[in-house]
């Protein structure tokens, strides 16, 4: 499977609202995204800004978008969050690859020293599959998991996946 993560671009946000207004889809979905083109446009010109987004693409077709949040400096943290747009593409392999990407470019490039993500109670299908991306369990948050993955348990298990 040929999944791969690039920047986000501003051509990119009439797909990314197309993703979010489909209904049925937000029960668990990240409360921060745009839901109209003005706030896609304010989201998009505050990128860089503790964030770091990017497109996710099998076989070069856009399907889905991941990013971290409330970056920290280098040896601190930051937030994961992911959004798997193409109906039929919210599939373990595809979700799995994204997340590994995007935890090599947190603990590669941004240097960081652990990832978290708030995974809601009853979102089971989330949390085994970051399981599967080596993040576990460490304890709730109001309603919802805190799961985390340090950069030394990533890089002991980078290629692995």
């Amino acid at each position: 499977m040929n999944i791969e993560i690039r920047a986000l671009a501003e051509a990119d946000l009439p797909l990314l609202l197309k993703w979010l207004g489909r209904g049925g889809r937000d029960e668990y979905m990240h409360r921060t995204l745009p839901r109209s083109a003005s706030e896609a446009e304010a989201w998009y010109s505050c990128a860089g800004e503790g964030r770091l987004e990017r497109m996710v693409e099998l076989y070069g077709t856009p399907i889905g978008f991941a990013g971290l949040r409330n970056i920290e400096p280098p040896g601190g943290a930051a937030e994961f969050w992911i959004f798997m747009g193409e109906v039929g593409y919210n599939n373990i392999r595809s979700t799995a690859g994204a997340a590994e990407l995007m935890l090599k470019a947190a603990f590669h490039e941004l240097r960081l020293g652990r990832v978290y993500l708030y995974a809601e109670a009853g979102n089971s299908e989330l949390r085994e599959l970051m399981e599967r991306s080596g993040f576990r369990a460490e304890g709730p948050a109001g309603g919802r998991i805190v799961m985390g993955i340090t950069r030394e348990a990533f890089l002991a298990r980078e290629g692995t996946f």
